[in-house]
């Protein structure tokens, strides 16, 4: 019975691990509580990016970023205080011209409030952003579908 138990717990917490990159997105930081809940920002030049990392107050430099290939998203999900808020993909819908950035909660058992912000820095591949004007949304954590944020970029 423990064995069993402590595969479960096991199997869990892996599948709450944070990925670094996805399709056409890498996750460059990350900070627990920080930032305005459901925030969502446009980062294009070191300065911007300088000045958020400040903000967040994180302890090493984010990683580097070419501004020539990549803009950076600064997105602010609202998890709890007791489980912490994981990016799980990043959609780019042409067409619609949307770009959607899907959160969860990383473990999902015991997760109370009060709720929190999580900020991420995630540097985006420019040619596959939509044409312009284009909305950048949050989706989630809960429930996963539903829009919390959102910017709208026109220039």
């Amino acid at each position: 019975m423990v064995v069993v138990v402590g595969v479960g717990i096991v199997g869990a917490w892996d599948a709450s691990r944070q990925l670094p990159s996805g399709d056409g997105w890498r996750l460059i930081a990350h900070q627990r509580a920080t930032g305005e809940r459901n925030q969502v920002r446009l980062i294009t030049d070191q300065a911007g990016l300088d000045g958020a990392a400040d903000t967040m107050l994180l302890r090493s430099a984010p990683e580097a970023v070419d501004f020539e290939r990549s803009v950076v998203l600064w997105l602010t999900p609202v998890g709890t205080i007791s489980c912490t808020t994981r990016l799980d993909a990043v959609l780019f819908d042409r067409k619609a011209r949307i770009v959607d950035v899907a959160f969860s909660l990383g473990l999902t058992m015991g997760c109370a409030s009060p709720p929190v912000g999580d900020s991420f820095l995630v540097a985006i591949d420019r040619d596959r952003l939509p044409d312009r004007p284009y909305r950048i949304r949050v989706l989630g954590p809960e429930p996963r579908d539903a829009a919390k944020g959102a910017l709208d970029v026109s220039e």
